[in-house]
């Protein structure tokens, strides 16, 4: 397979700026479709008088109809799918401050369960984000990116503040209290890493997170079509440049197998080698172009008609994933009805109940061992 991936929306290190959105596109083909789509594109760039395609500079009619010959070229290739991932940026503090805060590896105050289902963690972030204010995630995220613990147990007593009055779970209620004063009493339990090299950052900005998230996508493309990458072909960088070559060596080969339940999926190494990953202007790849073009298409809020038809087409095609608040409620919504569709016998519910108790009796003796270790 071949993957040519491309972004759109600035981001780095600010994520409050007026492009509340960052994504990521990625066309994966089983074949090279570099020679059909130069044959596709060319003849238009050659009508546009332009050099390369790019759709912000196109009138909408323009992109409909390259995009409709982008469509044609990629399915002439073979099998092929356009992946996105988009990050609503001003979510991203509520993310993130739920895997400092409430990672039960660290904070010993934390139900195992409550960080490792899916279910309760995204019910943990519905009420973070609840009482997080817009001053709250500025001041997280800052905070969080110079390892500032001082800063991020401020952030976790003005949230605290808020707790009574919006969320109405008793049991989400309780998680958060104690969390919250697991952090303030031993913040010294907390790894913090974001400021510990100078590009300590990289990994926690949208820009990376969309990075390696493509590397799943990947996996599963080559083994629908039993098609191993050949080559991944990502758009010129400059400030992450260094760090997506690392991360590509090193998590690159990883995949993941979901759980039915949401609990911690299992990793596996992937048995082929990685695709050769390299980062050209996008001006020298038809591939790189076309990808622009059809990730500026398919986020369009207020689309033509011309580029709805387009979409509708490319709709068999296009998987995405997102972080957003829209998609945590959505998987609390999904989660919560598999649950209750389950057929549990009262004699499981039972020994659910007894397991519970006894995995609180060890979490709060961890807790109370940590204390008499500090005080002696």
């Amino acid at each position: 397979m071949f993957i040519y991936a491309d972004e759109t929306g600035n981001s780095g290190k600010k994520i409050d700026d007026a492009q509340e959105w960052y994504r990521l596109g990625a066309i994966m083909s089983a074949a090279d479709v570099e020679p059909n789509l130069s044959a596709a594109m060319t003849p238009i760039l050659t009508k546009l008088q332009k050099n390369r395609l790019h759709a912000k500079d196109m009138q909408p009619v323009e992109v409909a109809e390259a995009a409709n010959a982008i469509c044609d070229a990629l399915d002439a290739a073979g099998p092929w799918t356009f992946w996105t991932y988009g990050i609503h940026k001003p979510y991203l503090p509520t993310t993130k401050f739920v895997d400092t805060v409430f990672d039960s590896g660290e904070n010993l105050a934390v139900p195992a369960m409550w960080y490792n289902l899916e279910l309760f963690r995204h019910a943990i972030c519905q009420a973070v984000d609840d009482c997080m204010r817009e001053k709250t995630r500025a001041d997280f995220w800052e905070a969080y990116l110079k390892d500032d613990i001082a800063g991020i147990q401020a952030c976790v007593r003005t949230i605290r503040n808020y707790v009574p009055r919006k969320v109405t779970d008793w049991r989400i209620r309780e998680v958060m209290r104690e969390a919250f004063d697991f952090v303030l009493k031993h913040p010294e339990q907390f790894t913090l890493l974001a400021a510990e090299r100078r590009e300590g950052y990289h990994g926690h900005t949208p820009n990376m997170i969309a990075f390696t998230s493509v590397f799943g996508a990947i996996h599963e493309f080559a083994a629908e079509h039993n098609s191993p990458p050949i080559a991944f072909v990502h758009d010129q960088q400059q400030e992450f440049k260094k760090s997506m070559r690392k991360a590509y060596e090193t998590f690159g080969k990883m995949t993941y197998k979901e759980d039915k339940m949401g609990a911690i999926p299992e990793m596996e190494i992937a048995k082929y080698d990685l695709a050769e990953f390299t980062m050209p202007s996008s001006s020298t790849s038809f591939g790189l172009q076309a990808t622009d073009l059809l990730l500026w298409l398919v986020q369009r809020t207020k689309p033509t008609p011309d580029l709805i038809a387009v979409r509708k087409r490319m709709e068999p095609n296009v998987k995405d994933a997102e972080i957003s608040r829209k998609m945590t409620d959505l998987i609390v919504k999904m989660r919560a009805i598999q649950s209750q569709r389950l057929d549990v016998s009262e004699a499981q519910i039972a020994n659910g109940r007894e397991f519970l108790a006894l995995e609180a009796m060890a979490r709060q003796g961890r807790v109370r061992a940590l204390v008499d270790a500090k005080r002696s």
